[in-house]
């Protein structure tokens, strides 16, 4: 029977499997010819697919936290107003889950919105860098990852790069010029990683060649997203709601309203907090700060003083210096802070 081609595109006379192995290639068909509509069912299995016909480049379109850093693109800020630059502090953390890693050079950082900025305010040799330490990374021990944002900067000296057990000397660095940047880098970790992992950007003299870095030197970063495999796909945008989350298993700035201490005697009130979400681990610090004022006896009982204890995943006791005996006493407020970071 012949094959016929109706002025309709309609073909008769072909029965599956007519056409020879490698008839139909890529060359032969139009570009979006094969849609989704066109593919039934399960026609396409793992047996029909060639190795490496799906790789990283492939699978950018899936979604689901492919970012292991938390607070990527700096939405998070419990500890305080960033907006306006402040004087950095090395080992303090600032912009949730980030703190600073400075020496040799004094500095500022400054939350731009969605974006974080270092600025060197006094030069040397030295580094000012802004580092997210990450929990439990053993899995990703001989694995590839990447490391990927946008960056602009003032100084060629501002890099990127991932900390494994040692800094790695395979950073990505700026070229400077002030224009936002798309930068990356690719490293195959070494074996035996625990939880020494961290990922960085900032400027880093001491990375090259012990160079000087010159006050007013800048590098601001925004879209930070570190990943399994050779290919830095687009960024992973997360609600606000599930970022703060995963900030506060590692540090909650709360007040709760309405706590209830009972007074054990006149000098010692108890009760307790359920904080936002579970801590990564017990045995993390905590402060209380409220405006020194306890209610019982339908009046206000002034210069109370408030600690905590027994430090539980996601309950805390808040403890008092004043109390009524064997009754109960209302607190308006009372502001927390717990710190479990690594």
């Amino acid at each position: 029977m012949a094959i016929v081609i109706n002025g309709s595109g309609t073909v008769t006379g072909l029965a599956v499997g007519g056409l020879p192995d490698g008839t139909v290639d890529a060359g032969t068909l139009a570009t979006d010819a094969v849609t989704a509509a066109k593919i039934a069912t399960n026609s396409v299995d793992s047996a029909e697919l060639v190795d490496g016909a799906v790789d990283d480049s492939h699978m950018a379109s899936i979604k689901g936290r492919r970012n292991i850093l938390i607070n990527g693109d700096f939405s998070v800020s419990q500890r305080g107003d960033y907006t306006s630059a402040t004087t950095a502090t090395h080992l303090q953390y600032y912009l949730d889950r980030f703190y600073i890693a400075k020496s040799g050079v004094t500095g500022t950082i400054q939350d731009t919105g969605f974006a974080a900025k270092l600025v060197v305010t006094s030069g040397g040799t030295g580094t000012l860098r802004l580092v997210q330490p990450i929990e439990d990374m053993a899995w990703l021990s001989g694995k590839t990852v990447t490391l990927s944002c946008q960056m602009k900067s003032n100084d060629a000296n501002s890099r990127l790069g991932i900390y494994a057990d040692a800094w790695q000397s395979t950073t990505a660095a700026h070229t400077g010029g002030g224009a936002w940047e798309t930068l990356s880098m690719t490293l195959t970790l070494p074996s035996g990683i625990t939880t020494e992992l961290s990922a960085h950007f900032g400027i880093d003299g001491a990375s090259s060649a012990n160079v000087s870095i010159s006050s007013g030197a800048y590098c601001e970063v925004k879209d930070l997203q570190l990943e399994v495999g050779s290919t830095a796909t687009d960024f992973e945008h997360r609600g606000y709601g599930e970022e703060l989350a995963l900030c506060q298993r590692y540090y909650e700035f709360a007040t709760y309203g309405g706590v209830v201490l009972i007074g054990y005697s006149s000098s010692v009130g108890r009760g307790s907090v359920y904080l936002s979400t579970p801590k990564r681990i017990e045995n993390y610090t905590a402060t209380v700060a409220t405006d020194g004022y306890g209610y019982w006896g339908n009046s206000a009982h002034s210069g109370i003083s408030f600690t905590t204890s027994q430090h539980e995943v996601q309950c805390i006791r808040v403890n008092s210096n004043q109390a009524p005996a064997n009754s109960s006493m209302y607190v308006n407020g009372v502001e927390i802070r717990v710190d479990a970071e690594l």
